[in-house]
């Protein structure tokens, strides 16, 4: 089964080009000319999508956590998440949200996001997962904090309904994650027992744990994205300024070439090769008509342009069988010149 998933004009599958994310999330702090900055900038370091988290402090929340402070001060709400999601059409690349409520997706599904986020705090949000599965839209599923059984449940519940054009990401909700707790080993193992294309949303510190992801396999790279690491609060620590984002999405680029084609075992490059690398049977010294081929009279030599003979791989072919030409010292012996 092809691995394939579309997000807007994008195919996503196994072995293509690495679809990169740049998670603005709430790094804008709730100013909105900020983020239409940190979206230009993502554009033009190579990013192929946007993604705000829009998850509304009032619904998912109590008014007396940290999270419910954060949230509320770096709120963008419908008509700013409009303009947002317009300019970043606008300079073309693609944006989209996670969503974190009912009442969020009714109003963000009317800006037609090419594909939908379902965060790693949410992927036992069962309800949640059903609702945008209904959509019928591209979704990505990152899986932090969630075990193998809790994995499978999210995705039996996302297709019941039919809709499998699902990405899934590995993902470890720690912030920052120590490189040592990556686990990027379950990249392969997700890859080999899902029919969806694979990724990863880093949250390690800089962009070492991407290229490692992209070397095995990841088909999507998100990474925060930041216009100063260096602040305090929000996700700022664990992200990327415009810079570090360019270097990340070259070497992504430069990384994911040396995939080349799975169902091209042999190169053009090595078919031209093919032709003067491989050996032929020679007589190890000179032959003459009616005498019996035995492992002792021949050797493996690699051949000269245009020369014709027999493989190595033949070689019991020809055991036993009767010369009918006299063949000289270092000269190929051929079919032809052979009988019972």
């Amino acid at each position: 089964m092809t691995k394939k998933s579309i997000i807007g004009k994008k195919v996503i599958e196994e072995y293509s080009s690495i679809y990169t994310i740049a998670e603005i999330g709430i790094n804008h702090e709730g100013n909105i000319d900020l983020c239409a900055q940190m979206i230009e900038s993502a554009a033009k370091v190579g990013a192929d999508a946007i993604k705000l988290q829009t998850i509304d402090p009032d619904e998912n929340y109590f008014k007396d956590t940290d999270s419910y402070k954060l949230f509320k001060k770096a709120w963008l709400g419908p008509e700013e998440t409009e303009k947002m999601f317009k300019y970043s059409r606008l300079k073309n690349v693609e944006p989209f949200t996670t969503v974190g409520d009912f009442k969020t997706l009714e109003w963000v599904k009317k800006l037609k996001p090419a594909v939908y986020k379902i965060s790693s705090g949410l992927i036992d949000h069962i309800p949640l997962i059903r609702r945008i599965s209904e959509l019928n839209k591209p979704t990505i599923i990152s899986t932090g904090t969630a075990n193998e059984e809790e994995i499978d449940s999210a995705i039996d519940n996302f297709i019941q309904k039919g809709n499998k054009n699902l990405i899934l990401l590995h993902c470890v909700s720690s912030y920052p994650t120590p490189y040592d707790q990556t686990n990027l080993s379950i990249i392969s193992n997700m890859r080999n027992k899902y029919s969806y294309p694979i990724g990863y949303s880093d949250h390690a510190l800089g962009y070492k744990a991407a290229i490692a992801a992209t070397i095995l396999g990841s088909s999507v790279i998100e990474k925060h994205f930041s216009f100063d690491p260096t602040r305090k609060d929000f996700d700022h620590k664990i992200s990327l300024d415009a810079n570090s984002f360019k270097k990340m999405v070259e070497e992504i680029n430069f990384y994911k070439s040396f995939y080349g084609n799975k169902n091209t075992w042999i190169s053009q490059a090595e078919l031209n090769n093919k032709k003067w690398m491989r050996r032929i049977i020679v007589a190890k010294n000179t032959l003459e008509v009616g005498h019996k081929i035995k492992e002792e009279d021949i050797r493996f030599i690699r051949h000269l342009p245009g020369t014709i003979g027999i493989r190595p791989i033949e070689l019991k072919s020809i055991l036993g069988k009767v010369l009918s030409k006299k063949i000289s010292l270092n000269m190929p012996i051929k079919k032809e010149d052979l009988h019972d």
